[in-house]
């Protein structure tokens, strides 16, 4: 940013002085030292004065800013050029590029110069404002995509299916491998879990949570009582009404009959591996 402020200066310096050459004038090097660093000082003047006004709360209007920021360069401007006009007049006459110093004269100079220098301040801060407005829409859109991929990192992590159940026997914790478990029965409220071991245990979870933790191309919710393991289905046979009666390779507390409804999706689970 200093260097641009720099560039700034030095263009405007460069403006000032394209009417001495124009002239044909001889260009006195002290003189132009001066010039320059009485351009830099205007325009961190009204850059100053502007990034107040920028600042400012309440925020005020992009011409109530711009209006404020030409009274008070114009007071300002003013003030000094008056200064110089007491005690440098030739300075003064070499600065604004006049014939000779009068009251006249240098107001309209500086009105003029005021609305130049606080024309391009106000650019200036414009576009600073603008790039910093961009960089921090796209800070927001990178976080929010952020946001969003660890979203979807953590509904995959949480649609990731159980490898292990947990299983609570008397005092005993054990975990079992979804692989040994044969199938789930639902009766009277309490869910069983039946392993190919031949070994049964209570789960104090219910059907539908194990139906929504395991993978459903190896277990399939046969119906209201049933949710079985794919490897478990011994015997498909097709009864009344287009209904499937499933026969386990472990004996089941009653019989698995699969809907209607059900029937094709079940038969095409079976084909899915």
């Amino acid at each position: 940013m200093k260097f641009r402020l720099l560039l700034i200066t030095i263009g405007l310096s460069f403006i000032g002085i394209i009417p001495k050459f124009i002239k044909n004038s001889v260009i006195d090097w002290q003189s132009l030292t001066l010039y320059f660093f009485y351009i830099g000082l205007c325009f961190l003047s009204f850059y100053t004065i502007n990034k107040f006004l920028w600042t400012s709360k309440p925020p005020l209007s992009y011409w109530t800013k711009f209006g404020v920021g030409l009274v008070c360069g114009f007071v300002l401007l003013t003030i000094v050029h008056l200064l110089l006009f007491n005690t440098l007049p030739n300075r003064l006459i070499y600065f604004l590029n006049l014939k000779e110093a009068s009251f006249y004269a240098i107001i309209t100079i500086t009105a003029f110069r005021t609305f130049i220098i606080e024309s391009i301040a106000f650019a200036y801060l414009f576009f600073l404002k603008n790039k910093d407005e961009k960089i921090a829409f796209q800070q927001e859109i990178n976080h929010l995509n952020k946001n969003l991929n660890e979203l979807r990192n953590n509904q995959t992590k949480e649609k990731e299916h159980k490898s292990i159940i947990i299983t609570r026997y008397q005092d005993k914790v054990i975990p079992v491998s979804v692989s040994e478990i044969a199938f789930f029965h639902l009766s009277n409220g309490i869910v069983f879990q039946y392993l190919f071991s031949n070994h049964k245990y209570i789960q104090n979870e219910s059907l539908e949570s194990f139906e929504n933790v395991l993978d459903p191309t190896i277990f399939y919710r046969a119906n209201r009582q049933f949710l079985i393991h794919k490897k478990s289905v011994e015997k498909v046979e097709q009864i009344e009404k287009r209904k499937l009666k499933v026969t386990l390779t472990q004996p089941s507390p009653e019989e698995i009959i699969i809907s209607k409804v059900k029937s094709s999706a079940f038969i095409k689970w079976l084909e899915t591996y």
